[in-house]
């Protein structure tokens, strides 16, 4: 999905991501995670079926549906073992 952004030379995040409506059938609230943010200009493809995160104010990840790219003030994150 992002191959071309060469994701795997990129930082990666733990971070613990909660439930939000894509993973609403998840039994857990939250869990860790490892993330990697889409480098600013990107914009999240299928936001609205595949997980990708923003980070939240209490410091935890949550599900981002949205359509506006990753800036470098407000990254957009995905899961590591999800796409790489």
């Amino acid at each position: 999905m992002y191959e071309e952004h060469n994701l795997e030379a990129l930082p990666r995040v733990k971070a613990v991501v909660v439930r939000g409506f894509i993973t609403r059938y998840c039994r857990e609230e939250s869990w860790e995670a490892e993330l990697v943010a889409l480098p600013p200009g990107v914009v999240a493809q299928d936001a609205d079926a595949v997980c990708h995160y923003i980070k939240g104010e209490d410091g935890r990840f949550y599900e981002y549906y949205g359509w506006e790219p990753s800036t470098e003030e407000q990254p957009i994150y995905i899961d590591v073992s999800d796409h790489l």
